[in-house]
């Protein structure tokens, strides 16, 4: 969530400063120059202008992040889309994947429309006029359009939501809040897998009919460098028998891979473990590795103590021996 947040200030911080800048004017004059006709002007009104940091704070909160956008997407497009919802303040395109191997910079990459068509998915975020337009944005989460199914939802999460149970839930970087007991882990995923390859798998009708529009989010664990996946995803359902219809994909393939699926367990949470670890991270694996660890500490100071008894082993020792007569034969 901390690398959302700063994503979204570097694309809106400009723009309000910009603004900020072009509305404070000149230079207000100094108490000294001023004269009294200046001061009976206007009575009692302030000519500070509203903080930048204030209106940064307002501008997160009318902004809606939007990923797993085609390469073909554009601001246009996309303000278009959105414009159904409300007023529109500002479009910003990010992190469209380049081709790999390249000699140049990214930003001249870009420029030179250097994109990889076969992973360029990308994501946005759009800054409406008014707040009360994002109920009717988030509402268009997991709609399909040119061809992918795109996740809408808040920059600005609250990161304070708990699970439909009252335990624990998990804020990742992208922002999401995800609720353990309504989510799945995916585990031998191919690199190159893209978000939407991952949710047309998990929305495979013939398993469940729930699993066909019940995905809420779904998170790629990616490289920071080559953007590429690590083998595995999380995926968040809207409904916990959604979730648990889910497992049923274990062992199915996804690009000639079979996928490893299992569910998020929330104990994980109060034992010290990432809730991310599924059912491989269960108590029972845990105590038994715990277990051996301390049996270990629990040997090492009487294999000192013994040692200490017996005095040197017998290599040592000789070898020392040796050591000390070749010094005598020499002095």
């Amino acid at each position: 969530m901390a690398r959302r947040k700063e994503e979204v200030l570097a694309v809106i911080t400009p723009a309000i400063q910009e603004a900020a800048a072009a509305q404070a004017g000149p230079k207000a004059p100094d108490a000294e120059t001023c004269t009294a006709g200046d001061a009976d002007a206007a009575p009692g009104a302030s000519t500070q202008p509203e903080p930048v940091e204030r209106k940064i704070d307002a501008a997160l909160h009318r902004t809606v992040f939007v990923g797993n956008l085609p390469a073909s997407a554009s601001r246009k497009s996309l303000k278009r889309l959105f414009s159904s919802c409300g007023a529109v303040e500002s479009v910003r395109l990010r992190s469209l994947a380049i081709k790999q191997d390249l000699k140049m910079p990214r930003k001249s990459a870009l420029l030179a429309g250097e994109l990889d068509k076969d992973r360029a998915s990308g994501h946005a975020y759009v800054v409406f006029e008014d707040e009360a337009s994002l109920p009717a944005a988030l509402a268009l989460n997991m709609m399909e359009h040119e061809g992918r199914h795109l996740r809408v939802d808040r920059a600005a999460a609250n990161r304070s939501v708990q699970s439909a149970g009252g335990g624990p839930s998990v804020s990742k970087e992208d922002g999401v809040v995800y609720d353990p007991t309504r989510s799945v882990f995916a585990g031998n995923l191919p690199r190159s897998v893209e978000d939407e390859d991952v949710i047309r798998f998990f929305s495979d009708g013939s398993i469940s009919s729930e699993l066909r529009t019940g995905i809420e989010a779904v998170r790629v664990v990616r490289d920071r460098k080559t953007t590429l996946g690590k083998g595995i995803a999380f995926i968040l359902y809207k409904t916990r028998s959604a979730a648990r219809s889910a497992v049923l994909l274990d062992g199915h393939e996804l690009g000639g891979r079979k996928i490893r699926v299992t569910r998020v367990k929330a104990s994980a949470v109060g034992a010290g473990a990432s809730p991310w670890q599924g059912a491989t991270a269960g108590p029972k694996r845990r105590g038994v590795a715990a277990a051996g660890v301390a049996a270990r500490s629990a040997k090492g100071p009487a294999k000192k103590l013994k040692r200490a008894s017996e005095g040197k082993r017998p290599a040592v020792a000789a070898r020392k021996a040796r050591t000390l007569a070749k010094a005598a034969r020499r002095a």
